[in-house]
């Protein structure tokens, strides 16, 4: 993962044609997004 503490955003380095899923909700996980958009995460790159 790359974060930019300045802009409090996460990019995922996620290889083409995967993805990445919140394990606790099981909801999809942008490929980039604010660290503020949710909280706990455990994410699990497929």
């Amino acid at each position: 993962m790359n974060f930019d503490r300045s802009a409090r955003r996460v990019k995922l380095d996620i290889p083409g044609g995967g993805s990445a899923v919140d394990l606790i909700s099981g909801e999809p996980v942008p490929r980039e997004f604010s660290l503020a958009w949710k909280t706990p995460m455990l994410i699990e790159i497929r």
